[in-house]
């Protein structure tokens, strides 16, 4: 199963925010019930990074590549993995040059496909 970055856009009153997932996939004979999104937060693209199985997140540079070409890239502390929910975890930009903060999440799932579903490890907001 691969980890997914999934790309979220919100529209506000006067401003569009965007929101990055980083997520990782189960396997594949975790039970998902329908191919909807969970809490209405449906991606509006997504970038797979790394191979098979979970990316580690944490204490390095991970990039991905979303089908429109926008490149995101998030830089996790080491130990954010044992944070608390909402803790504030690193920081990422996308190649147009929009930072944002990422913070840890509490591992809901946020989508399924027949390939699996996705668990939202981090969140990342456009500051």
């Amino acid at each position: 199963m691969q980890s997914i970055i999934f790309a979220t856009l919100f529209a506000g009153v006067a401003l569009a925010t965007e929101a990055i997932y980083l997520s990782n996939g189960q396997d594949s004979y975790t039970p998902c019930g329908s191919q909807n999104y969970d809490n209405g937060q449906g991606p509006s693209d997504t970038a797979s990074v790394g191979g098979c199985g979970y990316e580690h997140w944490e204490g390095q540079t991970v990039s991905g590549t979303f089908s429109s070409g926008t490149s995101f890239t998030v830089n996790l502390d080491s130990g954010a993995q044992y944070y608390s929910v909402g803790q504030y975890a690193g920081y990422g930009s996308n190649s147009y040059g929009t930072g944002f903060d990422c913070f840890r999440d509490n591992d809901r799932q946020l989508y399924c496909n027949q390939g699996g579903c996705y668990n939202s490890i981090y969140y990342c907001k456009q500051t």
